[in-house]
């Protein structure tokens, strides 16, 4: 069991996004990266995660493609793809990424609502996601204390589409997740590592994170959103995120099972998160980074009362060291 130590000066602050957070923003720096990530339940025991990550390194510009299917917590397929930019078209009007001028993510943003709907249209080798992500609660996005933008777009959405696998063409629906980071440079591989999940009641969202600057000093961040109403900031000092049963994997302990807790104004969380599988990957070779799936039970206390937690979702853990 760690208990880490908070960060004492840097202050997580979450606004509401704007039409202009899920477009391509790019960089001055010759070295960045900047990714757009959505995830999915579906009701048949299938889940998915889908990204585009734009690679900036000396003039050499990447795209990689990422499309993970599993079922019931276990690997199903992992695809990826590397692209060169020139086949890339990437918008800063609105949230639209082609690429062989098939577009692969395609947005839209409501401003009376403050809610975003998406389409997607991933195909990798036998593989493929046409999925519509509908936003059920406004989003928001903040600064991390080295200067990196993380826009949670589409805290939950509901999720409708069809998932292909081979040969096997079938129809889904369940609920989804989407967030856009920019203007992550080089110095943030410096930092330890980050947990990262999130969570659903029956009408509300936790989105949480631990980002480590070394294994003893962390920011945890946790952000509640209601379905059809707003979004309400943790101070850090309230939360209280652990992690406990540690075991060995790719030459590094992490933890099987997590607990996240906090206690605000009239709100109050408490989750324990046990892990059901861990898949690996390397992302730019040394980085080493593990998707979660996690059986979360625990309650959530709102002003409107308490809803049950009793699900599973993704949760990631990341190292640079």
């Amino acid at each position: 069991m760690r208990r880490k130590k908070p960060s004492s000066k840097f202050i997580f602050t979450p606004v509401a996004v704007d039409v202009t957070d899920d477009v391509f923003h790019g960089s001055r720096s010759l070295q960045f990266t900047e990714w757009w990530y959505f995830d999915a339940f579906f009701d048949n025991g299938y889940s998915a995660q889908m990204s585009i990550r734009i690679l900036s390194g000396l003039h050499l510009v990447f795209t990689i493609i990422r499309f993970d299917i599993y079922k019931d917590a276990k690997l199903v397929s992992h695809q990826k793809k590397t692209v060169r930019l020139k086949k890339v078209k990437l918008s800063k009007d609105k949230p639209l990424v082609s690429i062989n001028n098939i577009p692969f993510i395609s947005g839209s943003y409501d401003k009376k609502t403050g809610l975003w709907t998406f389409d997607l249209d991933f195909s990798l080798e036998d593989n493929k996601a046409t999925l519509h992500f509908d936003g059920t609660t406004p989003g928001w996005k903040a600064q991390h204390r080295g200067g990196d933008w993380w826009a949670v777009t589409q805290p939950k959405a509901k999720v409708t589409g069809e998932l292909c696998i081979g040969n096997d063409t079938f129809p889904v629906s369940g609920f989804g997740y989407h967030d856009h980071n920019w203007e992550v440079h080089l110095g943030a591989t410096r930092n330890y590592g980050w947990f990262w999940g999130k969570i659903y009641s029956k009408t509300n969202t936790l989105t949480w994170s631990s980002v480590m600057r070394t294994i003893s000093d962390e920011t945890r961040l946790l952000v509640i959103n209601t379905d059809g109403g707003s979004y309400i900031n943790i101070p850090e000092k309230s939360i209280i995120f652990e992690t406990i049963d540690h075991h060995m994997d790719h030459g590094k302990n992490i933890p099987h099972q997590l607990s996240l807790k906090a206690k605000h104004e009239s709100y109050a969380v408490d989750v324990s998160m046990k892990v059901l599988d861990v898949h690996h990957v390397r992302v730019m070779t040394f980085i080493h980074y593990w998707r979660l799936h996690v059986h979360c039970t625990g309650s959530i206390t709102t002003e409107k009362g308490v809803e049950t937690i009793d699900d599973v979702f993704m949760a990631e853990y990341v190292r640079f060291s």
